[in-house]
């Protein structure tokens, strides 16, 4: 179907043609029927001239003989004959003496007719209608150009010849006419196809451009104008290419630092409409991609304070809080930072997210830290204090007395000896300054030698400790450092255990690593507390009171010294009650595997 630019051209053409043709017929059939009818007009005049002047004095023919009278109606016969005409000889009164053909009487009242009664007054003229021409021409008694004039030649032609003439030729004109007029529609419409083709072409890629198809050009060969406008449309066509490519690349890149930044990103407009977000914007804010993007910010997220925050910037300067309805318990930030076009005129803002959970923990346990160092140092001190005031204020005359309270006051400087110690070795093997070496160790035996030294612990207390351990199994670890793990906690479990309850060590393999678990039966640790039991001085003092003893760095050690060879360590409650403390090392098989050692030499290496 061809485009309405076509058309126009096909129609334009048509109206030209239409109308250059019809004015060229018009002129040339009037100027065909004025030559006609001048040509008409001039054999009259010929033959009213030629009679005239042939024709006898006597206007009535009186006075010639019969042969003489013959002979000059035989002229005019033969005249009227061949020119198709009408004669008619009147006199000077307008009286018919003589006409031919003898059909056509003359009509009454001759004179009166404009070109008679010129040629009655001595001048020729002609004269005529819609259907015929005439011509009168006066006849002298004394011959041309002298006499008086003795009578008038009237010679009249019916035009209906001329008519037919002029009727074929317009008939053979409008059939040229539209036979011109379809070639002409025809090849207005190849014309005008083959003249708007590059436009349509030009057209389409556009229209495919506008799609997204930056590949597209446009195909035009011809060397005219329209050709050149395709050259420089594909011109531009590659330079806006290229620019968007510049900008696709320049925004994918934004894309993926905004992405991967640890902070959530939300770009919004003026109207509040959302233009960008990255996954940890929407994780902060417990949204989908779809909730958001492209949507206005009031929509997503009715009522939340950072619609506050925003409203309070006016999108005009900075503005900072900390956001309230948070999912999850979540602590976060939101800093809002406008944005100005080049002319300072605000086009929107940038709302960074930052989650602070993890220093407000932080900064928790560091005052609970505090707190815990500050409550374990306080009661030693106060002790010794106490009993130091006391020996000062007498009791060293009694030396029992004196010598109980230097026991006292020894156990709590050991007490407060070993916490330093715990305290020290935790952190240096949180910063890495502790290295521990690696060998294979035995963990059957370790376990059973550990089992050993607090068997008469367990039969104090009528605890029984049953061990399920899978034997030759081997880890590559250190021997006094697990040996560490396995002291405290077995002794945490034979502390919380019930007197007459039991306390099961069990050794196993799971895939490449030890597994080794050790569950008691006492009154267990709910689930929020499971999670933080093995942070600095954390009890749970619900399930496990204080009275229990220790300084709650145990499990705090015994992670960082798990985690340090490369294993796992955690917690998780029995049923019905119970818990079950489990850590898992590195098979000294994978291990050396790894290292390129065969089956066979593994085995004798454990052997030897």
């Amino acid at each position: 179907m061809f485009r309405k630019i076509s058309w126009e051209l096909t129609f334009t053409y048509i109206l030209v043609i239409l109308f250059s043709v019809g004015i060229l017929g018009v002129y040339l059939l009037g100027y065909l029927d004025e030559y006609f009818s001048r040509n008409m007009q001039s054999e009259l005049f010929t033959q009213a001239y030629t009679i005239a002047e042939a024709w006898p004095r006597s206007i009535d023919l009186s006075g010639l003989s019969k042969r003489e009278t013959n002979f000059y109606r035989g002229i005019m016969i033969r005249m009227s004959n061949q020119t198709g005409s009408r004669i008619i000889v009147l006199t000077d009164r307008g009286s018919p003496v003589w006409y031919w053909p003898e059909s056509s009487k003359p009509e009454p009242g001759m004179a009166i007719l404009p070109e008679v009664k010129m040629a009655l007054d001595g001048k020729p003229a002609g004269g005529g209608g819609m259907d015929y021409l005439s011509q009168a021409y006066p006849i002298r008694e004394s011959g041309e150009g002298g006499g008086r004039v003795a009578g008038v030649v009237y010679v009249t032609r019916s035009k209906t010849y001329l008519q037919s003439i002029l009727i074929e030729l317009r008939n053979r004109f409008l059939t040229g006419f539209i036979i011109s007029l379809v070639l002409s529609l025809i090849l207005s419409v190849i014309f005008s196809h083959y003249i708007t083709r590059p436009i349509v072409e030009i057209t389409k890629a556009a229209e495919d451009m506008e799609k997204g198809d930056l590949n597209r050009r446009a195909s035009v060969s011809t060397r005219n104008e329209l050709g050149a406008l395709a050259g420089r449309f594909n011109r531009m066509a590659e330079k806006l290419q290229g620019t968007m490519e510049a900008l696709m690349s320049g925004k994918n890149k934004l894309a993926s630092i905004i992405e991967h930044l640890s902070g959530g990103v939300l770009v919004v407009d003026t109207s509040g409409e959302v233009i960008m977000t990255n996954k940890t914007a929407l994780r902060l804010l417990g949204l989908r991609d779809s909730d958001i993007t492209g949507k206005n910010i009031v929509g997503a997220i009715p009522g939340h304070s950072l619609l506050q925050l925003l409203e309070d910037s006016g999108y005009k300067r900075m503005v900072h809080g900390q956001l309230e309805e948070m999912p999850s318990d979540r602590t976060v930030n939101a800093h809002i930072n406008p944005l100005f076009s080049e002319n300072d005129q605000p086009q929107g803002a940038v709302v960074i997210l930052t989650d602070i959970t993890e220093f407000h923990r932080l900064d928790q346990m560091r005052t609970e830290f505090v707190s815990n160092v500050s409550h374990e140092l306080r009661t030693p001190l106060a002790s010794i204090k106490g009993l130091a005031e006391l020996l000062i204020d007498g009791a060293l005359k009694d030396e029992e007395r004196a010598m109980e309270f230097l026991e006292s006051i020894n156990r709590e400087v050991d007490r407060l000896t070993r916490l330093v110690k715990d305290l020290l070795d935790l952190s240096k093997m949180e910063s890495g300054m502790v290295k521990m070496e690696k060998h294979p160790v035995n963990l059957e035996e370790l376990i059973n030698l550990v089992l050993g030294r607090l068997t008469p612990q367990a039969d104090s207390k009528k605890i029984n400790i049953t061990a399920d351990l899978c034997k030759g199994v081997f880890a590559y670890a250190n021997m006094d450092r697990i040996q560490q793990v396995l002291i405290n906690l077995i002794d945490n479990a034979l502390r919380y255990t019930p007197e007459g309850e039991n306390i099961v060590v069990k050794l196993s393999v799971r895939e490449k690593n030890c597994l080794v678990e050790v569950s008691d039966t006492g009154p267990g640790i709910s689930p929020n507390d499971m999670e933080r039991v093995f942070e600095r001085f954390y009890r749970a003092d619900k399930a496990r009171t204080r009275h229990a003893g220790g300084f709650g760095l145990g499990l705090a050690i015994a992670r960082q010294i798990i985690e340090n060879l490369n294993g796992t360590i955690g917690v998780h409650g029995n049923t019905p009650h119970g818990t079950t403390f489990y850590f898992t090392l590195p098979l000294l098989t994978s291990y050396e595997e790894g290292r390129g050692y065969t089956s066979m030499e593994i085995d004798m290496r454990h052997r030897g």
